[in-house]
């Protein structure tokens, strides 16, 4: 069968059934989140908001593109929270003494400084222990920051000026050096510019004057080349031509040599002119603030600031519901029990015959709905819990014996002495249930018994009996437990002369059923249980003496024989069997009663135990007829429904 999807209800229900994790987790978180908060410094803060006006020339702003640093705002809020500032208003704050670097480390830990968007405003906040603390903190960081950033920026300007004037005059020196130079290499070919300009004259008149001579003997024609006085004119104007070519590359190099030197000169002239002017302004720049800090609001006294008590409150409240709320999920996982009855019947297929309610010695005799106001008091916890201690106190004083059995009748037994209560109800619905199995399947004898120990079998099958015997059936209760028998106890019956008597054959069955005389007798039985109704149809038979092998005598054929004469004489026959996974003894008696009803306390056997013990009854032939619901709280049934069962028809008759 496909399981169901978890619904919003089935999640709040996880919740209620672990709700004392869910409150436990609440009050730790809250009351540790109380007792921090409580041990808070009330904390007050003061603000001051300064702006920064730069003072900038067009060439400044042209420089500041090329030569960007950053947002300039950004720049101060980092200098703002600097060690350089911080350090020098605390020791502006402990003078005369020295600041510590805790005391450094403090301040820097209240100062935040905030820049508002598209302004060039800052405000500086500083928190403290006391207003006057904290006034004296900002007025002591916006006065360092002022000092440090107008001693920085007049830094910086001296910086420039001593840098462009070295530059400067190293630039001088160069150009007195380069000036030396010219004249060291130029300056006499400089001088002798005319004279070699003559001499080139006096040459290109000598060349002219031999050409022409040489020009005249080969005219005559009387003259070859080789004649002599032709030759010595060749050689002549060979010796001219060189001396000329030779005073032309030389005054063409000397040329050249003089314009680079007027170029370079020209140059350094200018960059001379420019290093002057960059002076002069950086002059001027060192004698004026191009940043200008005005404090637009002075610092305020400091105001208390929310120290958020409440919102921590209340997230130490939502983070305990939290962490209740994981850890109730967390034991609803590791918890392996069965706790719903889709879960019950969609895990081992079968029926879930009966729920019966918790109810408690205390709550028995309450009315479950009050109209006067003295029943109100009456039953209110407080009246309630001293009627309990004073019932205690006056207990002690009886014997053992009488406490033992008349708690255990006031815890155990509900049907008779609260009639109208919803566990009496539920073991009627388990009665009608039961009802329609025995027409089904021609069913009497019905084992009773559980997976584990402590889940309410005695408790479970002396109320039904006693339900079956006030609808008029013949009903007799076998005590078949004879390791640790608690059914004689109940109706304060004797042990000795019962079931294990029967099977060694001591004695005969019918000589040994008890009925509601020997409850009487037995001296522990209250008035109401003895008169209560039907109990005239109610017959015992109790586990009888100590037996040391019980199982042994439950393998015998005498029991399936006092099965088969029961049978015929009683309208139903219950059997109170030990539990199924300590002991064989309910296996063995699973092979001849008709049907089993395996009782389940809620939230006690894991599912492994129910699945393990219905398997041992099936695997002998046992026939499990259905579950029963023992002790269930209205957290874990349908709320709803059971407290609207208990409000109509739990209300008292007053009519």
């Amino acid at each position: 069968m496909a399981r169901e999807e978890l619904v919003f209800s089935d999640y709040l229900r996880v919740v209620l059934r672990h709700k004392w994790y869910v409150f436990s987790a609440v009050i730790l978180t809250f009351t540790l989140t109380y007792l921090i908060s409580g041990r808070e410094v009330p904390v007050y803060q003061s603000r001051t908001r300064i702006k920064v006006q730069r003072v900038m020339t067009f060439a400044d702003m042209f420089d500041e593109v090329l030569m960007s640093s950053g947002n300039p705002i950004e720049n101060y809020l980092y200098e703002i929270s600097s060690y350089v500032v911080i350090s020098s208003a605390a020791t502006h704050i402990s003078y005369p003494e020295p600041a510590t670097p805790e005391a450094i480390a403090a301040l820097h830990g209240s100062i935040r400084a905030q820049s508002i968007s598209g302004t060039d405003l800052i405000d500086i906040f500083s928190k403290a222990p006391t207003p006057a603390e904290a006034r004296a903190r900002g007025e002591a960081v916006v006065s360092s920051f002022i000092k440090h950033h107008d001693e920085m920026m007049r830094s910086n300007a001296e910086e420039i000026y001593n840098s462009i004037k070295e530059s400067r005059d190293n630039l001088l020196q160069r150009l007195v050096e380069r000036d030396a130079e010219i004249w060291n290499k130029m300056g006499a070919r400089a001088i002798t510019g005319a004279q070699d300009a003559s001499e080139m004259g006096m040459l290109k008149a000598k060349l002219t004057e031999l050409e022409l001579q040489l020009w005249q003997l080969r005219s005559t024609g009387n003259y070859t080349e080789e004649y002599p006085e032709i030759q010595a004119i060749k050689k002549q104007i060979e010796v001219i031509k060189d001396r000329i070519t030779s005073n032309v590359e030389q005054e063409y190099e000397r040329h050249i040599q003089l314009t680079e030197f007027e170029q370079q000169k020209t140059i350094s002239d200018e960059m001379s002119l420019f290093f002057t002017r960059k002076l002069e302004e950086a002059k001027i720049a060192s004698q004026r603030k191009s940043e200008v800090i005005h404090v637009i609001e002075p610092t305020n006294p400091g105001t208390p600031i929310s120290r958020g008590k409440t919102r921590t409150l209340f997230a130490g409240l939502l983070l305990g519901l939290i962490l209740g709320i994981v850890i109730a999920f967390i034991a609803d996982s590791l918890d392996t029990s069965i706790r719903t009855l889709v879960e019950i019947e969609e895990t081992f297929q079968l029926s879930v015959l009966g729920v019966i309610p918790h109810f408690s010695p205390d709550d028995i005799d309450v009315p479950l709905h009050t109209d006067r106001l003295s029943e109100r008091v009456r039953y209110s916890r407080l009246v309630m819990g001293l009627s309990a201690f004073w019932r205690a106190l006056a207990l002690s004083f009886r014997s053992s014996r009488r406490r033992n059995l008349g708690s255990a009748r006031r815890a155990e037994l509900v049907v008779p002495f609260a009639p109208r209560s919803p566990a009496t109800e539920g073991y009627r619905i388990l009665r009608t249930n039961m009802r329609l199995v025995m027409e089904k399947t021609d069913s009497k004898i019905f084992l009773v018994t559980s997976s584990g120990p402590a889940e309410g079998k005695s408790t479970t099958i002396t109320n039904l009996a006693i339900t079956f015997a006030q609808a008029g059936s013949r009903v007799l209760l076998i005590g078949a437990n004879m390791r640790r028998p608690k059914m004689h106890r109940i109706f304060g019956l004797e042990r000795d002369q019962g079931l294990s008597n029967i099977l060694a054959g001591e004695v005969e069955w019918r000589s040994v059923v008890k009925d509601y005389r020997d409850v009487a007798l037995g001296g522990t039985a209250p008035d109401e249980l003895i008169t209560a109704p039907g109990i005239d149809n109610l017959f015992f038979i109790t586990s009888g003496g100590k037996t040391v092998q019980p199982a042994e005598w439950l393998s015998l054929p005498a029991f399936n024989t006092l099965l088969d004469e029961v049978r015929g004489e009683y309208d139903i026959v219950l059997i109170d069997g030990t539990p199924v996974l300590p002991v064989p003894d309910s296996v063995i008696i699973a092979q001849s009663v008709d049907q089993v009803l395996l009782v389940y306390m809620v939230g006690v056997a894991s599912r492994e135990s129910i699945r393990r013990a219905s398997n041992s009854l099936r695997n002998v032939g046992g026939k499990i007829a259905g579950l029963i619901l023992n002790d269930v709280r209205s957290s874990w049934a349908e709320g709803a429904d059971f407290r609207h069962y208990r409000g109509y028809y739990g209300r008292p008759d007053h009519t």
